[in-house]
């Protein structure tokens, strides 16, 4: 069954949503107080900033991954498995012929003219009016996609690389590759000053041997600095900007079964724990318009909060 937690500052409100199904995606509509919120076998659901969830029929069976709005609130685009790409305004419906690909996420241009869509085998699509096209490829599987706040460019996370993509480019460009370990998300700041880039490294020859790790880069794209030493049994899945603050939430995953998902704070110097549970896998973080709220969706398991 799925399960999600709005964070509200006052405590940590867990939530059921999309039936049986595990919760893979969550984004906030813009000047709004509801979210929306996906995850396997097309499940979907409204949720609201005091919880009350309403599930949504969306017609989909492939699992879905994300989850774009279009700045103006009016749709969002759905992205899954299978090349699932569809238009949610109220309703579902199917925005461009399924393909043999695996995607995994999305970000409309600031503009709100097209949105950028990344996926397994460095597929990178533009969808705009209707139509996708082409927008270059990776070396590998895209995790993770977002724009400048003045869509200039847009930086893109996959497995050992991280990408620029700029409208007026042809391909790809690469900015930096991280051979024994994956980038797998990205935030820009507020302002466009800076952005933060999640991921992982292997430190040690055993799969689990692996730390979270997390490097911060410039308005251009270029520069890329750690951010964070380097935090061993733990991987960095996704992170978000809180608007109006200069703090940047990230999900962490342990990397041993018994140990505990969390929701952690930086802003330039330690960590803060915001959110823990102690047998989940989180999966995605967004945040409410004014950063009053967050919800943080993953499986159904028990939690706490700590303030």
């Amino acid at each position: 069954m799925g399960q999600g937690w709005l964070l509200d500052g006052q405590g940590a409100h867990s939530f059921r949503a999309g039936g049986r199904h595990d919760l893979r995606a969550v984004a906030w509509r813009p000047a709004s107080w509801e979210a929306l919120v996906a995850g396997n076998q097309g499940a979907l659901a409204r949720v609201t900033a005091t919880g009350t969830v309403h599930d949504l029929p969306s017609g989909l069976r492939d699992n879905l991954r994300g989850i774009a709005w279009r700045p103006d609130g009016v749709l969002a685009l759905l992205v899954g498995n299978a090349g699932t790409l569809a238009l949610y305004d109220g309703s579902v419906r199917a925005a461009a012929p399924p393909r043999p690909v695996n995607l995994r996420r999305g970000a409309w241009r600031p503009d709100g003219t097209s949105c950028l869509v990344v996926g397994n085998d460095g597929l990178t699509l533009l969808w705009q009016d209707g139509r996708t096209r082409s927008a270059g490829w990776g070396r590998s599987h895209l995790r993770d996609v977002a724009w400048r706040p003045d869509g200039a460019l847009a930086l893109i996370a996959g497995n050992g690389a991280l990408y620029r993509f700029a409208p007026d480019l042809d391909d790809l460009e690469l900015l930096s590759e991280l051979p024994l370990g994956d980038f797998t998300g990205v935030a820009w700041a507020p302002g466009g000053d800076r952005a933060l880039v999640v991921g992982y490294h292997q430190v040690g020859p055993a799969l689990d041997d692996r730390a979270s790790v997390a490097w911060l880069v410039g308005a251009s794209g270029e520069q890329l600095q750690p951010a964070l030493p380097p935090l061993a049994g733990a991987v960095a899945v996704a992170v978000a900007a809180r608007p109006g603050s200069e703090e940047f939430w990230i999900v962490l995953q342990p990397v041993e079964p018994e140990g505990s998902s969390r929701v952690v704070r930086w802003s330039g110097n330690g960590l803060d724990v915001v959110f823990s549970s102690s047998s989940v896998r989180l999966t995605q973080l967004s945040f409410s318009p004014t950063g009053a709220h967050a919800i943080v969706v993953g499986s159904p398991r028990a939690a706490f909060w700590r303030s």
